[in-house]
């Protein structure tokens, strides 16, 4: 089976208000597919999961962002926010 989509958006009202609800759908290829709820219990776990690679990624996304932006404009000056040091 192959991932075709995963959704997951925190509620805006109703009585799952502000947790997190989704839908993933799985394929085969050959036209036949399943759908899947994901519970907010469900979306707990799977956040837990990966929550740290989603952290490394988004660092890893500032950084090359930050690069770019100095390349393209170099009397762009970077300056570390407040209680921030370089590595």
């Amino acid at each position: 089976m192959i991932l075709q989509k995963l959704e997951i958006e925190r509620e805006q009202w109703g009585e799952k208000k502000g947790q997190l609800t989704g839908k993933v759908r799985f394929s085969d290829g050959t036209g036949n597919a399943f759908e899947l709820s994901l519970t907010p219990e469900l979306n707990e776990k799977f956040m837990g999961v990966i929550g740290e690679a989603l952290m490394d990624s988004a660092a890893i996304l500032q950084s090359k962002l930050i690069a770019h932006l100095v390349d393209c404009s170099p009397s762009l000056r970077v300056i570390e926010a407040p209680g921030k040091g370089t590595a």
